[in-house]
């Protein structure tokens, strides 16, 4: 549905930009702000520690409860409610996704002044992992030809990597609209 929706909206677009705007639009994040915004919070069945711990916030478990409700108004419904509601859901924020996914991915633009510069890739590594197994921290440094660059700290070894590539990024004063 979203990959329909965005191919008509920018025929033009690049097949790259296309699909990193399409998983933005379908990233856990973005899901968990549309199930916040319809309050399915309330709604999740939980355990006890789960719900002590604040699951029915947490953006993993909000993520799968849009998927959740997506799949059973497909279900029950088919795909034309599903697309009515999807794009009712998402095409509100599509413009701002679109802003943000085309000029925040510090890793692609990391990428590719890394690899013009010094004709490799950047290398990922975990430093650290903290927390309980529902509520984990990562710490990963970026590194190049064994130099370190940048070091991220986030919820998810994804959001670790882009902290590390925007620090990456600041060092080399690489413009975060490079794409």
């Amino acid at each position: 549905v979203i990959s329909n929706h965005i191919y008509r909206m920018f025929p033009e677009m690049p097949e790259g930009r296309l699909a990193k705007l399409k998983s933005v639009l379908v990233s856990e994040p973005v899901l968990a702000l549309r199930s916040k915004s319809l309050e399915l919070g309330q709604y999740l069945q939980l355990g006890k520690g789960e719900q002590k711990s604040g699951g029915a916030e947490r953006i993993s478990n909000l993520g799968n409860s849009f998927e959740a409700v997506i799949g059973s108004m497909f279900l029950d419904g088919g795909i034309e409610p599903v697309q009515k509601f999807i794009l009712h859901q998402l095409g509100n924020d599509l413009q701002a996704i679109v802003q943000e996914s085309l000029c925040l991915d510090y890793k692609s633009i990391l990428q590719e002044h890394i690899q013009a510069r010094f004709n490799t890739i950047p290398v990922y590594s975990i430093v650290g992992e903290s927390g309980p197994d529902h509520d984990k921290r990562f710490e990963i440094r970026v590194s190049v030809n064994s130099d370190i660059y940048g070091i991220g700290n986030g919820k998810s070894k994804k959001e670790a990597e882009q902290s590390a590539a925007k620090q990456a990024c600041e060092h080399f004063k690489l413009s975060k609209t490079k794409s």
